[in-house]
């Protein structure tokens, strides 16, 4: 599709990018932290209050925003229930149960909090499987789309410059920048869909929404029947192990701002949900049929003026580029500091290096595997089983030999196998048959190892 923008609208879209980027500059040149290179760059010293550890999560949350039209063309109000509900349970839980005991272990990642449990080996396995699901390539991939979209130019150029772009934002500061972005990101994203969900309301007035939308998208479970809704909340699951999540919550001021932040966030999600389910219900029932891609795009075409349409473009560019920042950085860390194997260079030296491995893998994978969502299920699929299980028993049972007694296989198999169990049974699904979700093998095949890994437990 193509998008039409006077001078005035342009503006609306670079102005504000150029303020993300100098937030993110700027925050990069206050009073280092007292804490090491490590803690200071990643964790930004643990410095975060509620305010922008709220404003950070919530940012880096929404990385495909558009896909959210796209399932809400296709299912109608079983979003909420699909992309919304399981991920609300799933943070509350994160909050309940892992955000503060994160904060309170003083650890970096998730590979150091399961070296501290398992051992060297099992973290450099851990860290791999950190990178599968941590990879920015999604998300390099999906501001490729989205630039060439608006501007025409060549895909591969616009997934280059989306992760240099990305890669600024980061570089200086680690997180203590990437959280001053999010912070002008995440109004932004409020912003452009309020203004798309203001505009849709005057434009078509609110008598006939539901009336004009298609039966099956207002009821649930809608055409994506009760087995969907439950697979996608095994989907959800993902959220306990997601590296984003993990690094705000050690990264916050307290354990207490960490627990706290995570309920606040859940409710910051819940109404951008429902103004995402607004727009995409008035662009079913106003608009012709047309791509799923482009549903809030096309919505955002049909109702804006030219300015106002620049703010909603910006609104998805920021919720790209936030989650695209976010990952970037995990990805960074994983390489310069879980494996990294020459411990003599210093931690900056490391932490650079590790940046610039992770842009140019992000954006090999995001060429060659022009898939978002394909992407996206893939890595997830093939992680969640390897981390889930051993990240909840090493937060659970805290280092190995207090309190754990040694089973009978290595501890790195409880990470190693279930993974190789997932990526088979994906590859079983492609050429032979679909048997079951690779998420769900992995996960089982995890649960049976566990009794073998570590035959018992004194929680402390």
């Amino acid at each position: 599709m193509n998008v039409t923008l006077d001078t005035a609208g342009w503006l609306m879209v670079i102005l504000p990018v150029i303020a993300a980027l100098s937030a993110g500059l700027y925050a990069a040149r206050q009073r280092q932290s007292p804490y090491g290179q490590v803690v200071g760059y990643v964790l930004a010293g643990r410095s975060l209050t509620a305010p922008f550890f709220v404003a950070s999560l919530v940012a880096t949350w929404y990385g495909n925003v558009l896909g959210s039209g796209e399932f809400i063309l296709r299912n109608g109000i079983a979003f909420m229930v699909c992309l919304g509900l399981p991920y609300y349970v799933m943070g509350i839980l994160y909050g309940c149960f892992f955000a503060s005991r994160i904060r309170t272990t003083e650890i970096i990642s998730i590979p150091d909090v399961i070296r501290k449990r398992f051992g060297i080996t099992a973290s450099k396995w851990a860290a791999i499987a950190v990178l599968v699901i941590g990879s920015p390539a999604p998300y390099v991939l999906a501001l490729g789309v989205f630039l060439h979209t608006i501007t025409g130019i060549d895909v591969w150029i616009c997934v280059v410059s989306g992760a240099v772009v990305s890669v600024v934002i980061v570089a200086k500061g680690g997180l203590r920048s990437d959280v001053a972005a999010n912070v002008v990101q995440v109004v932004l994203m409020y912003a452009g869909f309020i203004a798309l969900t203001v505009a849709c309301i005057f434009h078509f007035g609110t008598d006939s929404l539901l009336s004009s939308v298609p039966a099956q998208l207002t009821e649930i479970p809608g055409p994506i029947g009760w087995s969907g809704i439950v697979v996608w909340f095994f989907i959800a699951m993902q959220t306990f192990v997601d590296p984003n999540f993990f690094m705000r919550a050690a990264a916050a001021r307290t354990p207490g701002t960490a627990r706290k932040g995570m309920f606040w966030s859940v409710a910051c999600w819940v109404v951008f949900d429902i103004l995402q389910l607004i727009t995409g219900l008035y662009g079913i029932a106003h608009l012709p049929v047309h791509d799923g891609a482009s549903h809030y795009l096309l919505t955002a075409e049909a109702v804006l003026p030219d300015v106002w349409k620049g703010l909603f473009l910006t609104s998805v560019l920021a919720t790209i580029i936030s989650t695209l920042d976010g990952y970037i950085l995990v990805s960074a860390t994983t390489v310069g500091y879980d494996l990294w194997p020459w411990k003599n260079h210093s931690e900056k030296f490391r932490l650079f290096t590790g940046l610039s491995v992770a842009s140019v893998l992000s954006i090999v994978l995001a060429i060659t595997v022009p898939s978002i969502i394909n992407l996206i299920e893939l890595l997830a699929s093939i992680a969640v089983p390897g981390l889930l299980l051993p990240l909840i028993l090493a937060l659970r049972t805290g280092q190995r030999g207090r309190g754990v007694r040694r089973g009978y296989l290595p501890d790195w198999t409880l990470i190693v196998v279930p993974m190789v169990t997932a990526l088979l049974t994906h590859l079983v699904n492609n050429l032979f048959l679909h048997v079951v979700e690779p998420m769900f093998a992995g996960i089982l095949v995890s649960v049976f190892l566990a009794p073998f890994i570590t035959r018992e437990h004194v929680y402390n």
